[in-house]
């Protein structure tokens, strides 16, 4: 499984979230490909968010790359922002 994968099967599968979103099943879900084409809204919503995050991350590791620059990927304020903005509006349109 990828790192995407392990860390939403984690998500999809916290006891508060479970409770919070009425997730039922939620091991049933083992990879984001799943959670993406779930008829439970949250369960895509979270999918959604997690996939745009790995997006984002991914595109700042390549940016990295052609910079020559090693390390860890630090996000800017502006990135972190339309992260939170994405993850607010998908969880408002699944209610």
């Amino acid at each position: 499984m990828s790192k995407i994968d392990n860390i939403f099967a984690r998500v999809i599968t916290d006891e508060e979230i479970v409770r919070e979103y009425n997730i039922s099943r939620p091991e049933q879900y083992t990879n984001i490909a799943q959670g993406l084409r779930s008829v439970n809204t949250y369960v895509a919503a979270i999918a959604s968010a997690l996939k745009h995050l790995d997006r984002i991350i991914e595109q700042e590791k390549s940016d990295m790359r052609i910079r020559h620059q090693t390390g860890s990927v630090n996000l800017k304020d502006a990135d972190m922002k339309s992260v939170y903005k994405k993850i607010i509006t998908l969880l408002e349109k699944s209610r």
